[in-house]
């Protein structure tokens, strides 16, 4: 019974960390350094002011996908061919690409 309340504990601290970061990144002002989810959501030439005059829930996606994740993604599918991408660790690259590579072959 203890066992189940540690674990009851461990997983409302989690959910409790989740929802912070996601306010944080919902809340924080300005587009942020990196950009470049902005060129996914939206081809304009305007593509920063259309982010920045869209309202705080229509950022949403913006917000939580702009730390990195377009190199991330990229360098998973393709492997590493700028020096940025070589912050991301080879192993977790290598497993998205080997699951996503699985499903394709599952998926008709």
């Amino acid at each position: 019974m203890a066992q189940l309340m540690h674990v009851r504990r461990l997983i409302l601290i989690f959910a409790a960390w989740k929802i912070a970061l996601l306010l944080l990144a919902t809340l924080t002002p300005g587009p942020g350094y990196d950009t470049s989810s902005l060129i996914l959501l939206d081809k304009s030439t305007n593509r920063h002011f259309n982010a920045q005059s869209s309202p705080v829930l229509g950022r949403l996606p913006l917000r939580t996908f702009r730390w990195d994740a377009l190199y991330f993604v990229n360098s998973a599918q393709r492997g590493y061919l700028y020096e940025q991408e070589w912050a991301f660790s080879w192993t977790y690259s290598y497993i998205i690409n080997s699951v996503a590579r699985c499903e394709r072959l599952m998926v008709p």
